[in-house]
């Protein structure tokens, strides 16, 4: 934006020495304080030169903003052709309609010709009855292109332009305005949504844990008490497992110590151990078979059979000690076998007496029932907490989305208010400068300089007044802190001294005395004194009848207009020396709001990081062991209570159905969620987003809203995928171990890929579109939102896992 005023600034400094060098040319300057005209005239031309040079280098860096500018307009306007004047050798006008750049650049090019041109060449040519030749010099073609572009069309234009781009960046910020607005409630609806879609699956992996623990509710008191025994059983066995292999232990440690006495031990040692080890570890049949077949035999024909028959052992001392030391674990092994058996008569015939007392109790299916129902409908004690919990944590988000905003809207406020006094203190200069040009305009050629019916002296004058209030109200607004030394500064040569404030002025003496010590007193008096003196001096010389040559010459080499000129001088010079401060602010502003965006976004990450290690993951934890103890729970059922009890059986069935019903939303949910989301993000623009989402969000409400009429639309869809499911289950019973086994890494690799892919479109979108960080902060919550479904996701096909080891254990069951 800096550009665009600029342009104007410049096209007046190049109108006005061109100007300058026309009445120098004319005899209409005179040699003063002692500057002859050849330095006078060498001063134009290096003043115009070094304009010419800026507005070129000005009118690229406008070429590039403009190309800017329409990338990011929805509907760039067309390019509007703009009518260029200029004379032929004839001294005739043509007209061309041309593109402003081009327009503007061949106004650089006569401009710059300009320079080099004699003073004499600016003199009109007359013939001898003062009529003008009908051929005339370049100069004056050059010359008249640039006045009569330079003064009305340019200047018109580039005031319009400006204009335009100001009102493009201005509404762009208003308009972020809304974008903000539009992301805090799209992300305050994404985590209330999250509420109804996280918190019904915690219940309900809570409720199916509840279920299965209502399949116990089924079984009778007695077959609880039978499963109790066999637990009890099991654990003594266990326990007896672990002495034998104790004493194994020290069996083989004996054994070694005597094999290094002898070279070897006796065939009847080796089978009594076998004979033992079989006791340990089989039944009394396995027991005689394996022992009848692991004895030694000697085919009767080897010709060694009767010695080594009747052959006495060398060791029969150390075999009989071996033999011994063998009975008598025997013997302690038969008495614990003993023992237990009389333990599992006594406690199975207490069973039996209890289930002949069972079935005489009047109402125990009722009762049966009743338990099951409470397990059913039991309610955990923590889901209240769980809410609460899922509620704080989406309520901290939620304020954090808020303040977000608040932060945000209040730096728009700041930008706006910051373009809006950008605008006025850039245009001041040009305001300035055009206000002397025409007033010069005025009295060389004796009348009003009138543009549309419009007196243009007139027209900068009540500019210049309207854009003084406008800065003064624009600066007492207030910027952020980081304006304070602008502040400071802008009173001080607003409202005090300028000539000793302002460090581009130089001769500082000569800034106090001219126009009567009025700078002394300030910016803004001194624009307003300044202004008004040229009005003076067009009236009075408007009230003048004589305005011959002579008087005009009078009135451009009066001692006052000249004290205007460099009095100006001064003015514009603060001027700038104050804009450039303001734009050093300015900058530094931004680097600091820059980094308050990292900070913010940095606690942003920080307290997702720390929610996310320090309570989701303790969490998914826990919930993980309710789920491996929900399977373990599972697996405790016989498949002969199953097929024994049909409540049971129907119960199970139930429960299995539900889950196929539930899995196949939760699959549709996902499958249009996500990966539809994500490609479509992935293609269209980023300006599309906001939207898409909108639309995604009234899909997610209606399919859960609707959930009863997709099963209705869809039931055919569901038998298909029941009968896959039923397919599945019969290949994970023939290849359990390597199935299951697959099946799992196969859902980790999915997830995987899952966040990898959501990982990689986020980085591709915000590389390929340059999204600003507010985009980034939309795209990182749904990133978030979808690692919790999917963490929730791999607990789901955990529990589908743990069904198929309960569909293939109970087999039996659908066979019945």
């Amino acid at each position: 934006m800096q550009y665009v005023y600029m342009r104007s600034n410049l096209l007046s400094d190049i109108n006005f020495y061109t100007r300058k060098l026309w009445l120098l040319g004319n005899g209409y300057i005179q040699a003063h304080n002692n500057n002859s005209l050849l330095d006078i005239e060498n001063f134009y031309k290096t003043q115009l030169e070094k304009y010419v040079k800026n507005l070129q280098d000005v009118q690229f860096n406008v070429i590039k903003a403009d190309i800017k500018m329409q990338n990011r307009m929805k509907e760039p306007p067309d390019n509007q052709p703009y009518q260029f004047y200029s004379k032929k050798q004839n001294n005739e006008t043509s007209v061309e309609y041309k593109s402003f750049t081009d327009a503007i650049f061949q106004y650089i090019t006569s401009a710059s010709t300009l320079k080099s041109a004699q003073l004499i060449n600016f003199i009109p040519q007359l013939q001898n009855n003062n009529q003008q030749v009908s051929i005339i010099e370049p100069t004056q073609i050059y010359y008249f292109i640039v006045r009569q572009n330079g003064l009305f069309l340019f200047r018109q234009s580039c005031e319009e332009i400006s204009e335009n781009f100001f009102n493009f960046y201005y509404n762009l910020v208003q308009d972020s305005d809304l974008q903000f607005l539009i992301i805090m409630i799209i992300g305050i609806l994404f985590f209330i949504l999250s509420q109804f879609i996280l918190i019904p699956i915690v219940f309900q992996v809570i409720k199916t844990n509840n279920r299965v623990l209502s399949l116990f509710g089924y079984i009778p008191i007695v077959e609880i008490k039978y499963l109790s025994y066999k637990c009890d059983k099991f654990i003594q066995l266990f326990i007896k497992q672990e002495n034998y292999q104790q004493e194994q232990n020290m069996q083989q440690q004996q054994q070694k110590h005597l094999n290094s006495k002898s070279n070897s031990l006796s065939k009847q040692y080796e089978i009594n151990s076998v004979k033992n080890r079989m006791i340990k570890n089989h039944s009394p049949q396995q027991i005689i078979q394996n022992f009848n077949n692991s004895q030694l035999k000697i085919p009767p024909g080897n010709p060694n059979y009767k010695s080594l028959m009747n052959t006495p052992s060398k060791k029969n001392i150390e075999d009989d000690e071996k033999m011994q030391l063998k009975d008598n674990i025997q013997n302690k092994d038969e008495e614990k076998k003993k023992q237990l058996q009389k333990q599992y008569q006594e406690k199975a015939a207490a069973v039996a007496a209890a289930a002949a007392t069972s079935k005489l109790i009047k109402g125990d299916e009722d009762f049966e029932n009743f338990r099951s129902e409470k397990f059913l409908n039991q309610k955990a004690g923590k889901q209240k907490i769980i809410f609460f919990s899922f509620s704080f944590i989406s309520f901290l988000f939620i304020i954090f989305f808020i303040i977000s905003y608040a932060l945000q809207k209040d730096f728009l406020r700041s930008i706006n208010k910051i373009q809006e006094h950008l605008k006025y203190i850039l245009e001041r200069p040009s305001l300035l400068k055009f206000n002397l040009l025409f007033t010069l305009e005025e009295i060389v050629e004796g009348i009003p300089i009138q543009y549309e019916n419009q007196d243009l002296r007139k027209f900068y004058a009540n500019q210049i007044h309207e854009n003084q209030k406008q800065v003064y109200f624009s600066f007492k607004g207030g910027f952020s802190y980081t304006f304070q030394d602008y502040e400071k500064y802008f009173n001080l040569i607003d409202d005090e001294e300028i000539c000793d404030n302002v460090s581009l002025i130089s001769n500082i003496s000569e800034c106090k005395l001219i126009l009567n010590g009025i700078l002394q007193r300030g910016l803004r008096t001194s624009i307003v004194s300044l202004t008004e003196t040229l009005r003076d001096i067009s009236v009075k010389f408007s009230d003048s009848i004589n305005k011959q040559k002579e008087f005009k010459i009078q009135c451009i080499n009066n001692e006052e207009f000249i004290s205007l000129e460099k009095g100006m001088q001064y003015i514009v010079t603060s001027i700038y020396q104050l804009n450039d401060f303001f734009l050093y602010n300015i900058d530094i502003y931004l680097k600091f709001r820059l980094k308050f965006e990292i900070i913010l976004f940095s606690i942003f990450i920080s307290i997702f990081l720390l929610i996310f290690s320090f309570v989701w993951i303790p969490y998914l934890s826990g919930l993980s062991i309710k789920i491996w103890r929900t399977k373990g729970m599972l697996n405790m059922i016989p498949i002969n209570i199953i097929t024994k009890y049909d409540t049971l059986k129907q119960a199970l069935f139930k429960v299995i159905f539900q889950r196929l019903l539930s899995d196949l939303y939760i699959y549709l949910y996902i499958f249009n969620l996500s990966y539809f989301s994500f490609f479509f993000i992935y293609l269209i623009k980023i300006k599309y987003i906001i939207l898409f989402l909108a639309l995604n969000f009234i899909y997610i409400l209606y399919y859960k809203n609707q959930f009863h009429k997709i099963q209705i639309m869809m039931f055919s869809i569901y038998i298909q995928n029941i009968y896959q499911y039923i397919l599945f289950i019969q290949y994970f019973i023939l290849y359990k171990n390597q199935f299951k086994i697959l099946f799992y890494i196969l859902i980790k690799i999915q997830l995987i890929f899952t966040y990898i892919q959501h990982f990689y479109i986020y980085f591709f979108i915000i590389i390929i579109f340059q999204i600003k960080i507010y985009y980034f902060f939309i795209l990182s919550f749904i990133y978030i939102l979808m690692n919790f479904f999917f963490q929730y996701l791999n607990f789901y096909f955990q529990l589908n896992i743990y069904e198929f080891e309960l569909f293939h254990k109970n087999k039996q069951f659908y066979k019945n």
